[in-house]
């Protein structure tokens, strides 16, 4: 009689353990003009929408809006009104810091519009209040052509309270418009006595006045440009600089003292660094060189001690407050701006922001599983449960390859086979547990705003479980009692027991893009030295191969062994996938303290016999 082992059922209680990993990964998309898509996204329906803290009331083309991610080298995002009208937005290099998606809405209708000959044509553009460190330009092409001296440039954003007069390009004869911060422009059809009424409404708004006086000037310097007009404007350069003057006093300075003083806040010394830097730019733009309008400020030294500020800021909200997703960001954000201004001598602030990082992204990573196959047939059980504590930590040579990872030992903390044999007599098994290796790839936060705040809604982690090595020796008598046949030794080399069993159970896991450097699922189970009595595993899917290597066992068992022609391996051994790939964890509950995520499963095949429960915890351990 052939000899077939038989995998006896049995019963283990599992202690259900979760976890997650994060890591900041991100593509760029191709520098030049990039492609935009239609559709309500950004903007969140048509209809009337209100500013909330504008004051302006507008009808949005909503169907029409454009959006598209534009990298720090730059990029173009179109649009077109439902009327014709035509939206050029270009953004040049060294604008931005960070790839940013921006949506351009177009408006069909503003409420209380002051100009008697209509909106030519306007956007909104989000995300609102975005800063520029290079003018980005908004070409508009009306549908219906505006003479040049009834061409009025305005502009909208919730600090204003309403309209003001926004700076064109004066030396094109193209509607243009120069933005250094969203959220909206447009061009109107007025007369000079509306533009004065316009500025009468905003009296009362210091920096809407003066921004909107120095778009008055450049307005009225284009069209004289263009109309070859001579006329004397000395009455609009005195109030030019009066106006200037007032932008120095008025905002910049009081700015700049709030945002040094020692109760400063990280928001506070952003204004201040981003209204200096526009103040500067429209020095420039008017030629305003005199020491009067020199605001007497160290850029560079203004931004080292205010961007330390925000890099301590961002750190204690993440060891106070288990705040993960904004160190990287304040540190990558400042490392940008530094380029954009030339600081080369920030006096290690760059490595200390560095420093907090590290400091910041220090998790401990808890895994455990249990696998149990119910038997070949129906009739055993194989089980095998690892655990695993990896320690995470931001690694990196660079900016761009930079992840939270780590390694840990994958320790069998159990392993047991149960098999009889064709007298249904028990097998004598001597277990032996093998483990391997777990590596966390990667872990990266999904973060998503929730009002003016952000915050971790769910974690990816990309992991590698590892290849466990389990054994065993098997004395199976194969003669009913009390024949004193010589019992038969199975002694297989090591084996992927839990892995194979993981593996198969978390297939729909598998992510094979090639983002991740890791073989993760599959390869080859863990082969034994080649020798004279044991043969090399073979590749389990492959059927030949199994039943070659069933032979070539039974040959090393010695002349009193029958050939096991109908023996068979576990079913899961021969499912186990062998493409590469790392698993993806998706779907973690976010708790947000000291223990940080949570994620467990049970998974079961029923066909295949297999079930296996497990599940990881995150623990966020900064500066420990």
């Amino acid at each position: 009689m052939a000899f077939r082992p038989h995998f006896l059922w049995t019963s283990l209680g599992i202690a259900l353990v979760a976890s997650l990993i994060l890591t900041a990964c991100g593509g760029s998309p191709e520098p030049g003009v990039l492609p935009s898509t239609s559709g309500a996204t950004g903007s969140e329906a048509s209809g009337t929408q209100v500013d909330p803290e504008g004051g302006v009331s507008m009808t949005l083309d909503a169907s029409q809006a454009s959006h598209a991610v534009i990298p720090t080298t730059g990029g173009i995002l179109k649009a077109e009104g439902s009327d014709g009208t035509r939206y050029t937005l270009d953004i040049p290099e060294g604008a931005l810091l960070v790839d940013t998606e921006i949506t351009m809405t177009p408006v069909s209708a503003i409420e209380d519009f002051p100009f008697s000959g209509g909106l030519g044509g306007a956007v909104k553009l989000e995300p609102d209040g975005l800063f520029f460190y290079e003018d980005a330009i908004l070409t508009i092409e009306p549908a219906d052509d505006i003479p040049v001296e009834n061409q009025v440039f305005f502009g909208f954003d919730a600090e204003s309270q309403g309209l003001y007069l926004a700076m064109p390009v004066v030396d094109s004869a193209a509607i243009q418009i120069r933005l250094q911060h969203f959220s909206g422009a447009g061009v109107g059809n007025g007369v000079s006595a509306e533009v004065a009424k316009a500025l009468d409404r905003i009296a009362d708004r210091n920096e809407a006045r003066i921004r909107s006086e120095v778009g008055q000037y450049l307005s009225e310097q284009r069209m004289r440009t263009l109309l070859n007009d001579q006329e004397d404007n000395t009455e609009l350069v005195a109030q030019l600089e009066a106006a200037m003057k007032s932008s120095l006093n008025d905002v910049v300075k009081p700015r700049l003292k709030a945002a040094l003083s020692a109760s400063a806040t990280c928001e506070q010394g952003r204004r201040a660094v981003q209204t200096l830097l526009g103040y500067e730019r429209q020095r420039q733009l008017l030629g305003f060189t005199g020491p009067q309008y020199d605001p007497g400020v160290d850029l560079s030294d203004l931004f080292v001690k205010l961007g330390r500020k925000c890099l301590d800021e961002a750190y204690q909200a993440c060891q106070e407050n288990h705040v993960i997703h904004q160190i990287i960001p304040a540190w990558l954000g400042y490392e940008r701006q530094r380029q954009l201004l030339g600081v080369a001598d920030d006096s290690g602030t760059s490595d200390y922001g560095w420093q907090l990082v590290e400091k910041c992204l220090r998790f401990e990573l808890k895994f455990e599983s249990a696998g149990q196959f119910d038997g070949y047939e129906g009739e055993g059980a194989i089980q095998s449960r690892v655990t695993s504590s990896i320690p995470l930590r931001f690694a990196s040579a660079s900016i761009l390859s930079a992840r939270i990872e780590g390694q840990a030992p994958l320790v069998n903390e159990n392993f047991s086979i149960v098999m009889t044999d064709d007298y249904f007599n028990v097998c004598q098994i001597e277990n032996r547990r093998g483990g391997g290796e777990f590596s966390a790839i990667a872990l990266a936060p999904i973060v998503k705003s929730q009002g003016e705040n952000s915050v971790v809604t769910d974690l990816v982690l990309a992991y590698d479980p590892g290849n466990t090595s389990e054994s065993y020796r098997a004395s199976c008598k194969q003669t009913p009692d009390p024949n004193p046949r010589p019992p038969l030794i199975i002694e297989p080399p090591p084996s992927a027991y839990w892995t194979s069993m993981y593996k198969v159970l978390h297939m729909l896991e598998v992510d094979t893009s090639g983002r991740y450097d890791s073989t993760i699922v599959g390869g080859d189970l863990p082969v034994a030295p080649a020798g004279p009595e044991l043969p090399v595993m073979p590749d389990f899917n492959d059927p030949a191969a199994v039943q070659a290597f069933m032979e070539q066992m039974s040959a090393s068992m010695g002349e009193d062994a029958e050939a096991p022609s109908g023996a068979s391996m576990p079913p899961f051994l021969l499912t186990a996938d062998t493409q590469g790939g790392a698993l993806i964890a998706r779907g973690w509950t976010i708790i947000g303290g000291e223990l940080f995520a949570t994620l467990e499963w049970e998974k079961n095949d029923g066909e295949l016999g297999l079930t296996e429960i497990g599940g990881f915890k995150l623990f966020h351990r900064p500066g420990q």
